[in-house]
């Protein structure tokens, strides 16, 4: 949306001639310490941009109103504290910038502006929005951060194309049931409000790629969330800031393939001290589970893991793992390396070997003890004395019809 016919400009601040230049469709009075802008400012009805930004400005005469062809207008960084009702009639306008101002309010009007396609309001003192929100079906981006918000009204659902919500730093405390229909939304930043709970229906918002919800009061999180599938980024940090706090993560979430940062706080006595991933249709561990490096005790059976992720080495504080009934045909080195791991169970998967290796974790020298269960499905043809013979004074759990042979 760039023109460039010709600019216009404030000399010394006052305005000259203007019967002689109506023809402007760029006017940039951006940064000039203006305090006020003449009514004759309705006189380009051509004017399609137009810069008003960094003023001391807090008012608009209701000739704006003929500017009937704006499509931008940046009235940003001045001293409004609310729109005059004529900027209904710029229904053309597609951009929008009201941020950094003292606007308490929306009038109803902002509904007709029904091409908008991008409205920033941030960083002004709106405690509500009016419902006429919801007319702005065209509306793309929606900037509504560091306001006095307390709630969304349900109207906010009738925006189907937007793709980017901003909401961080308000007061909300809780979200209508409608934002589930934001169906083309791809951001949905919501840190720092007063939010306890998300409601389910955010899990229709399958386009979704981030989603922000730092220094809120939420106990839990819906077990929905893992159906959004494209979900690159989640942040649910800080929560401990409040007396309430994240106690409970839905398994669910490790169904978010696409999830490559997971950003949350935790209390190691209280969060994933024991992960429960079993009977969950697992091909393999979602790499955010290595990010986890406070797990103690981790349950991966009757999935279909092939393989562990090497970065597996990660999960420090691991002591048992149960890997039983799966599609594993080896276990790999990294596994035994974990400094407290004691217990691994391995039941009914499709091993053929145990590295021969496996002693180099030093648990001799610590004089630890490893529980291994190696059972039925496996090729297993060796007994326990001679497996202990080679992998150290571990404890192993076999049973019939077991094979296995040291590579």
């Amino acid at each position: 949306m760039i023109y460039e016919d010709y600019k216009f400009f404030l000399d010394n601040y006052i305005i000259y001639n203007l019967e002689d230049i109506k023809d402007v469709d760029f006017i940039e009075l951006g940064n000039m310490s203006l305090y006020k802008i003449p009514k004759e400012i309705g006189s380009f009805i051509n004017t399609i941009l137009l810069y008003l930004n960094i003023n001391y400005l807090n008012e608009l005469p209701k000739e704006i109103r003929n500017l009937s062809n704006l499509i931008f207008l940046d009235i940003s960084e001045n001293r409004f504290n609310k729109l005059p009702k004529e900027i209904g009639n710029l229904t053309n306008l597609e951009d929008l910038l009201l941020s950094d101002n003292k606007i308490q309010r929306l009038p109803k009007v902002i509904g007709n502006l029904s091409n908008l396609i991008s409205l920033n309001i941030s960083s002004n003192e709106l405690n509500e929005l009016p419902k006429e929100i919801g007319n702005l079906i065209t509306l793309k981006v929606l900037n509504l951060s560091t306001n006095k918000l307390r709630f969304v009204p349900k109207e906010i659902g009738n925006l189907s194309n937007l793709e980017d919500l901003l909401l961080s730093d308000n007061k909300i405390q809780r979200l209508p049931k409608e934002i589930g229909n934001l169906s083309n939304l791809k951001t949905l930043d919501l840190f720092y409000n007063e939010l306890n709970e998300i409601p389910k229906e955010i899990g229709n918002l399958t386009n979704l790629q981030e989603l922000r919800l730092t220094d809120n009061k939420i106990q839990r999180l819906p077990k929905e969330i893992g159906n959004l599938s494209n979900l690159k980024e989640l942040d649910v940090s800080n929560v401990d800031k409040f007396d309430n706090e994240l106690n409970e993560i839905p398994k669910e979430i490790f169904k978010l393939t696409n999830l490559t940062c997971f950003n949350f706080n935790y209390d190691s006595n209280r969060i994933f001290y024991y992960l429960n991933l079993s009977n969950y249709n697992l091909r393999k561990i979602p790499n955010i589970l290595c990010e986890m490096k406070f797990i103690k005790i981790l349950d991966v059976s009757y999935n279909s893991l092939t393989e562990l992720n090497s970065n597996i080495m990660e999960l420090e504080e691991l002591e048992k793992i149960d890997m039983r009934y799966n599609e594993l045909k080896y276990i790999s080195d990294n596994l035994w390396n974990l400094p407290k791991l004691n217990e691994v169970l391995i039941d009914g998967n499709l091993l053929y070997c145990i590295p021969k290796d496996i002693k180099i974790n030093g648990m001799l020298l610590i004089e630890t003890m490893i529980n291994l269960i190696i059972a039925s499905r496996n090729n297993i043809k060796m007994n326990n004395q001679k497996i202990k013979g080679i992998i150290g004074t571990y404890k192993i759990l076999l049973k019939e019809k077991s094979i296995i042979k040291i590579y």
